[in-house]
């Protein structure tokens, strides 16, 4: 455990004197266009290549690599797409060569480039140089090509399976990448990403030796961010020789504070025993993970090994998105292979950024007489509107109320209930002819909470919190807090250094003008009053 944090801290430390791009590197769990598979001319492989690109292209398109040298041609291909009922209108074929089926390890990591005008898609891509995947580099390369992206190359040996992205600009790595890339210190790695993928944080988290999955040692067969407050961690018996080092992992990233002030929630979910009800001992044995799912739009694909496991698995994921459209997926054959479902596919964004950022409303909450939701978008584009859509318990009909633009973001209020109730809401945004919602399965799908007076925070555990609003920031931030004191405190702003880069007195005003001389990136805002201090983390993005 002590080793976790040390890397985490370690790359805080220097995440404020790094200079990123214009690129946006959204998760996979926000709205995307569709998604890329590679057709391997492998029976069984493609038999669950044709079950995803089936159950994807029944609502989104599917963009499938053939390689036209293969004497099993096109015809060949859309027969066992046809059997299993995929709709040709939503899928596209194209020439493309890879090596392997893991088109997410090989594949380019897919966002969006600032052209000073507008979003425009955009495909980073590692650079391996390694003999035994020669077209690993030019696959992606090609594909920027035929699409008409941006592409930049990013020098560095990574594969795709060991990044998660969080959606708040944060990135989970392995420490692989230290290994793969012995020419580079662990300070020019970092840069290097921050750069290439822009974002505001890089967490080197430590791979979990003797788990199985061969040489990759893939991030995501052991964690999966399902939103920006939310990841599922793979759970071991106590009987595994790394039982332990997982726990520090779960327990790690249980502790870690996302950009509006929250812990993040971890959610266990078990990995099935081998068939002689066994567990790997080894890198180069088998694991068979649930988190190596497919999370797209309103549709969730998840692995099943044919083990009495499966059925957890599908009832965690049942009460996390209640609401969606999932599916076990037999995927046997990928874990014998050291793959995973999740390692099948590229996404590909929506042709224009359209982002919600919002934090939810799930589980007891405590009382509160005026509740306000907020969401910040992200896009170039015109938005017209945005709706709050809530439904008080038992009623089946969505009251709807407008969003307003409030301290840099949206804001809805909601209306007419007691402190018995249960509500269910969603949002909906518009802008011309797009419309977008949070949850992406909504209205189906909702965020669901109720008032319990008994599980609800507590009031002296009111006095320890400190809001900001908006976060991230650019010009100014409003503060709050229940402390009667509160509003005549003073207060600081440190950098990650803990350098003091300003200062001063509330007064009873909670706004606090940011400094104009005050790089992006994160702070950390700390409040001292009668005996007492608040600190919380601030992102500055102008």
């Amino acid at each position: 455990m002590i080793r976790i944090y040390f890397l985490i801290f370690s790359i805080l430390f220097t995440a404020h004197i790094l200079v990123a791009q214009n690129v946006t590197s959204p998760p996979e769990f926000e709205k995307n266009e569709g998604i890329i598979l590679k057709w391997n001319y492998n029976e069984s492989i493609d038999s669950t290549v044709a079950q995803v690109a089936s159950i994807i292209s029944a609502d989104d398109k599917v963009w499938i690599l053939c390689d036209t040298n293969n004497t099993l041609g096109l015809a060949a291909i859309q027969s066992q797409l046809s059997l299993r009922g995929a709709n040709f209108s939503n899928i596209l074929f194209m020439q493309g060569t890879a090596e392997n089926p893991w088109l997410r390890d090989y594949g380019p990591v897919a966002g969006y480039y600032v052209d000073g005008v507008d979003y425009i898609r955009h495909f980073v891509d590692s650079q391996y140089g390694q003999s035994q995947y020669p077209l690993a580099d030019f696959l992606p390369l090609q594909l920027a090509s035929d699409f008409g992206f941006n592409y930049e190359a990013m020098p560095l040996n990574f594969e795709g399976g060991n990044l998660l992205l969080d959606g708040i600009g944060r990135g989970f790595v392995s420490d692989r990448v230290i290994s793969q890339n012995p020419g580079k210190s662990k300070f020019e790695i970092i840069q290097t990403l921050f750069t290439y993928l822009s974002l505001n944080e890089i967490i080197i988290l430590p791979s979990i030796p003797q788990c199985g999955g061969g040489e990759w040692k893939e991030l995501s067969r052991l964690a999966k961010f399902t939103d920006p407050e939310t990841v599922m961690v793979s759970q071991f018996p106590e009987s595994v020789p790394y039982f332990e080092q997982m726990e520090n992992l779960a327990d790690s990233l249980s502790k870690t504070v996302n950009d509006v002030g929250k812990l993040f929630q971890v959610v266990r979910l078990p990995v099935a025993a081998l068939q002689n009800g066994t567990y790997s001992v080894s890198d180069s044995g088998e694991i068979r993970s649930y988190t190596s799912s497919i999370f797209f739009n309103n549709k969730l694909l998840i692995p099943s090994y044919n083990s009495p496991a499966d059925a957890v698995a599908l009832s965690v994921y049942q009460q996390l998105f209640d609401g969606y459209q999932i599916f076990q997926i037999p995927s046997q054959v990928l874990s014998t292979n050291h793959g995973s479902l999740s390692r099948l596919s590229v996404y590909m964004p929506q042709a224009k950024l359209f982002r919600m950022r919002h934090s939810k409303f799930t589980g007891p909450q405590a009382f509160e007489n005026e509740l306000w939701i907020n969401t910040f978008i992200q896009t170039f584009d015109l938005v017209d509107s945005i709706q709050l859509n809530y439904r008080i318990h038992p009623s089946t009909t969505f009251e709807i109320t407008n969003m307003y633009g409030c301290c840099g973001g949206n804001s809805g209020s909601l209306s007419g209930y007691t402190i018995n109730d249960t509500i269910s809401y969603f949002l909906k945004a518009y802008s011309g002819d797009h419309v977008q919602t949070l949850p992406n399965g909504a209205p189906e799908a909702t965020y669901t909470f109720w008032f319990d007076p008994f599980t609800g925070i507590k009031a002296n555990d009111k006095e320890q919190q400190l809001t900001i609003f908006p976060n991230p920031a650019s010009s100014f931030i409003f503060v709050k807090n229940n402390d009667k004191n509160f509003q005549y405190a003073n207060y600081q702003i440190l950098d990650l250094s803990g350098m003091l880069v300003s200062d001063g007195v509330l007064n009873g005003e909670p706004k606090i003008m940011l400094p104009e001389n005050l790089a992006n990136g994160f702070y950390i805002l700390k409040v001292i009053t009668a005996g007492k201090s608040w600190v919380s983390k601030l992102y500055l993005q102008r």
